[in-house]
């Protein structure tokens, strides 16, 4: 008995509530789940009472304490039952650029994508970036890493880790909402490397 309705507003971030995971140079969020996350209150779906959640990285989430499956296609083709999804498909939690590097050189130089969402102190990895390096600065199209390039290249994929999944229980009773927010994704092929999607999933 659900219908459809859609409407426009502004997308306001959370920055509180609790971190599931964030991304670093030795975990990008790429099909993780997580399970038996708290809503904060009884929230009915399809005829059944829940007060837990369970989530999957690639932009879903599904009712109850059952860890859901691996997929990037839940509502399609995925066995996991009573899931809402926002954005759906094969995501990673970070950015990336085509750049080209100069070994001994700490700056790397974008020739495709974006440095939107892209953040001092993010960890970066690729084709002949160092172990550990970090992003000390940004400057037009230009990254200054924490340490200088081991190789030098050209149209090399460089990756920041800088994803995030939180949720918050926010408002009071009884006019509450379960925020579950995805922080700096992309997806995982794409040619065109400039995705920075921010979305949130809501439940009233």
């Amino acid at each position: 008995t659900y219908v459809f309705s859609q409407s426009s507003g502004t997308y306001t971030p959370i920055i509180g509530g609790t971190v599931v995971a964030s991304s670093t140079a030795a975990l990008t969020l790429d099909s993780e789940v997580f399970s038996a996350l708290p809503i904060g209150f009884t929230f009915t779906y399809n005829g059944a009472d829940y007060t837990t959640f369970g989530m999957n990285v690639n932009g879903w989430i599904s009712m109850g304490s059952t860890a859901p499956i691996n997929t990037s296609t839940p509502i399609s083709g995925g066995s996991t039952n009573n899931t809402i999804s926002a954005i759906s498909g094969d995501l990673y939690g970070r950015q990336f650029i085509t750049a080209n590097t100069t070994s001994g050189s700490a700056v790397v130089t974008m020739t495709a994508g974006s440095l939107l969402g892209v953040s001092v102190g993010d960890a970066v990895t690729g084709t002949g970036i160092a172990t550990g390096a970090t992003v000390l600065s940004i400057s037009g199209s230009t990254v200054t890493l924490s340490a200088n390039s081991t190789t030098t290249g050209t149209g090399r994929n460089i990756r920041f880790h800088n994803g995030t999944v939180r949720y918050e229980t926010v408002g009071t009773s009884p006019n509450r909402t379960l925020v579950v927010q995805f922080s700096k994704f992309s997806r995982y092929n794409t040619a065109a490397p400039s995705d920075y999607m921010n979305f949130q999933i809501r439940l009233n």
